[in-house]
């Protein structure tokens, strides 16, 4: 088995890991394969999107927005890649999310009153129970979201979002859609 092929075998299986020492066993087998690879030494080695560092970047960012959780009230977390975060219950009012990566994050139970999604991408996410009031939703990416279950969601916050036919909506907000990207929505 060649290395990039090796690499994402182990990554298909991070998803399903709480064992940080396995994402640096990944880690290092990527930086493995970029110190072997023929671009090596040909400046690209240093550049901050490049091989460890990002990786590395990415998970250490993680691992401490997870342990805060309980106190993220206000957090800047603008642009930070979030997929998969494990924030259930987490104490957001108030945070910085706008251009946050949150791809099958659990938000579940979460206060996410006054949070700034300006942008953010939350396709699979798992919001049940989370507290919308006063969220602003402006440009975010809501398409395929269950927002079934949340708390305290308005029409004016969907309307300022992208949402799509596969998201769902609480009993007491009923959309209807003019084109694929058009709906009118009523409370």
């Amino acid at each position: 088995m060649d290395c990039l092929s090796s690499v994402r075998k182990k990554l298909k299986f991070i998803e399903n890991s709480k064992d940080w020492t396995f994402v640096q066993e990944i880690v290092d087998k990527i930086c493995g394969c970029w110190n072997n690879s023929p671009v090596s030494g040909k400046g690209l080695r240093s550049h901050p999107m490049k091989g460890k560092s990002m990786l590395e970047e990415w998970a250490e960012i993680l691992k401490k927005v997870v342990a805060r959780k309980d106190d993220l009230e206000g957090a800047d977390l603008s642009y930070h890649k979030l997929m998969k975060a494990q924030l259930q219950g987490a104490k957001l009012s108030g945070a910085d999310l706008s251009y946050a990566y949150l791809m099958q994050a659990d938000l579940s139970g979460a206060d996410l009153s006054e949070v700034d999604f300006n942008s953010a991408v939350l396709s699979e996410a798992n919001l049940n129970g989370a507290n919308l009031e006063d969220a602003d939703f402006t440009e975010a990416y809501l398409c395929g979201v269950d927002l079934s279950q949340v708390l305290n969601l308005t029409c004016d916050q969907l309307e300022l979002a992208n949402l799509d036919r596969d998201t769902r909506l609480p009993n007491y907000i009923q959309i209807t859609w003019v084109s694929d990207s058009t709906f009118e929505c009523k409370e």
